[in-house]
């Protein structure tokens, strides 16, 4: 059986590369039958239990199908959906794609039995329609004479078929009965032993598995700010906060983020009350986020902690019915992130990592990218760089690294003030008495670290108050003849406890 790469329309593709739902080797990763479209009656298809790509890839090749039937037909769908957080990915993506698929305009969703009563007067009028079933058995109940093409997706569809016969029934019913639909049913690789046992049942049927070793390359967008804060305390002092002036440049870098990438719709997590609500005051003062025609709604993270950090019982359900309003919200926990990117059509996530919340944002990005595939959707602020993304490379996420947004003039003065403000390093230096102390240009850009500017420093320049040279010890190799050490003899030269101690022995 010879199979091609899933041919979109090039709109599509552009949409969603543009929309960051796909990365650029997606749509090479997945192969369908040639004459999809013609023959094949009954099809499985497996992969990652990334089922917002998922979907997206399907909901890509429902738009193909429909672009290459006659334009007078009306092709119509049915996706199932385990529950809403995978529907909100479908709502989305068919939303999005719609300008481009004509056939595929009016959508229909169905959550619960008095939306199927409902669906039943309606589905006349509507292109696709989207189910949310909870149990499988709940499949029976849904018009499968209404589609010409349906989709299953549901993550746990070996495990159904495994240990409920019921299931297994009512889904046979379900494939047998759906008149001349094409029958997607979409699992985990892990359950594809018995998902093929039951798509055997049928007779021939296609194979269309993703090889279980599929690894997708997942790029988190990372913008490294040209800000430099105070270096963090050890573990148990207390840190400073984050000085306002960093977090009016990090509000400038979220603000040509969804400029750059059309956002409709941003999530920027923000763990710290404080920097939350200043992050909040900035943004709301730009008109991209205002007003009855912004363009974007930025929605940080809503507080689920009273003000003394107490956990609010009520938190959830306030963030729910805010977060359905228009606005900015503000809020601190990556944990209510999770849940938010789970229930709202949200375009994009843009992570603002503060020094004291690394390992929440590697939890963070962990679950979003395993339980929503949003890996590709992430802009990541980062205020210090290296120890945060070396914890996420750890954990199988890969970086694009992109340059940061170049700061207004204005802004630069106001960061450059609070940078000389006090004697405090910055980035490896020391401004004292209207300069910097050491010995190279200080017209050169500072920002980062030396290692990232490719500089090396001279190892003299470790301490401000290092003016010794680096003298051998009495073992080592240098080209002079070596003393033999005694046992009074001693150190001399670079070892450490006799530094400052001049050229005496075992002094």
């Amino acid at each position: 059986m010879s199979f091609q790469s899933l041919q979109v329309d090039h709109h599509i593709v552009k949409a969603l590369r543009e929309n960051d739902l796909v990365d650029p080797t997606f749509f090479q990763l997945y192969a369908i039958p040639k004459a999809l479209d013609v023959t094949s009656k009954r099809i499985l298809l497996s992969g990652p239990p990334n089922h917002g790509k998922m979907i997206t890839y399907l909901i890509a090749m429902l738009s193909n199908l429909a672009a290459r039937s006659d334009a007078s037909q009306t092709l119509q769908s049915i996706i199932v959906v385990p529950n809403e957080d995978k529907l909100h990915t479908a709502r989305w993506t068919l939303a999005m794609l719609s300008k481009y698929s004509p056939n595929t305009q009016n959508i229909l969703e169905i959550h619960d039995s008095a939306s199927l009563e409902k669906a039943q007067v309606e589905l006349g009028h509507a292109t696709t329609l989207i189910v949310t079933v909870d149990r499988l058995s709940d499949l029976a109940s849904i018009p499968i004479d209404y589609a010409s093409i349906m989709f299953v997706a549901y993550q746990d569809l070996g495990d159904l078929l495994a240990s409920s016969p019921s299931a297994e029934e009512r889904l046979r019913s379900l494939a047998l009965n759906v008149t001349g639909a094409r029958l997607f049913l979409i699992c985990r690789p892990t359950d594809s032993p018995s998902v093929h046992s039951f798509a055997r049942t049928f007779g021939e049927y296609e194979d269309l598995s993703v090889p279980a070793n599929y690894a997708p390359l997942f790029e988190m967008q990372h913008y490294l700010v040209p800000v430099a804060t105070k270096a963090v305390e050890p573990a148990g002092e207390q840190r400073d906060e984050t000085p306002d002036e960093d977090i009016a440049a990090q509000c400038h870098i979220i603000q040509k983020i969804v400029e750059d990438k059309h956002c409709q719709k941003a999530l920027v997590v923000c763990r710290e009350m404080r920097n939350a609500q200043i992050v909040k005051g900035r943004i709301e003062q730009s008109p991209l986020f205002s007003g009855e025609n912004a363009r974007a709604c930025i929605c940080l993270n809503p507080f689920l902690e009273d003000s003394d950090g107490n956990r609010r019982p009520d938190a959830l359900n306030e963030v729910t019915r805010q977060f359905s309003q228009p606005g900015i919200k503000v809020a601190t926990t990556s944990e209510a992130a999770i849940k938010l990117l789970g229930n709202f059509p949200v375009s994009h996530v843009i992570l603002l990592q503060f020094p004291s919340t690394r390992a929440a944002y590697v939890s963070m990005a962990k679950r979003a990218c395993s339980q929503y595939g949003f890996a590709d959707m992430i802009s990541f602020i980062d205020v210090r760089g290296r120890e945060c993304i070396q914890d996420l490379q750890r954990c199988g996420l890969t970086f694009q690294k992109l340059p940061v947004p170049a700061l207004p003039d204005d802004l630069k003065e106001v960061i450059i003030s609070h940078k000389k403000s006090d004697g405090h390093r910055v980035g490896g230096r020391r401004f004292q008495k209207g300069k910097w102390n050491d010995r190279r240009d200080a017209s050169k850009d500072r920002t980062g670290s030396s290692a990232d500017r490719g500089e090396t420093r001279p190892k003299t320049d470790r301490h401000p108050d290092a003016r010794h040279e680096r003298r051998p010890s009495a073992g080592s190799v240098s080209g002079k003849q070596q003393r033999p050490r005694t046992a009074d003899a001693g150190r001399k030269g670079k070892s450490r406890g006799s530094r400052g101690r001049g050229r005496g022995e075992g002094k």
